[in-house]
């Protein structure tokens, strides 16, 4: 049970990241909320954490977004790095914690 609910929150975060992209794209004025907000949902989730044995991987995530909020400017190529970079380390995160029956 407890995999499949941390494979949910993975999953569902992968698509949070993701969102990311075209919000930078469109130029969207909502988005340094969002990125904050999701930073700021991770930073609590110490469930979740406490579930991965406090994976280092997951502190990745929240520095990456981190980055975002300091670096605004930062440009679409850097943005897609860390986007996918934070994505590659969620799938990491769910192959170490998830279990194969869950993927």
């Amino acid at each position: 049970m407890t995999e499949q609910i941390l494979f949910n929150y993975l999953n569902r975060l992968v698509n949070a990241l993701f969102k990311i992209i075209p919000m930078y794209e469109d130029q969207d004025e909502s988005l340094p909320t969002y990125i904050c907000s999701l930073r700021d949902e991770l930073r609590g989730a110490d469930g979740i954490m406490a579930l991965m044995d406090n994976n280092p991987i997951f502190f990745s995530i929240i520095s990456n977004l981190q980055f975002f909020v300091d670096e605004p400017g930062c440009g679409l190529p850097a943005v897609r790095r860390g986007v996918f970079r934070s994505i590659r380390h969620c799938k990491d995160l769910m192959r170490l914690y998830c279990g194969e029956g869950v993927l």
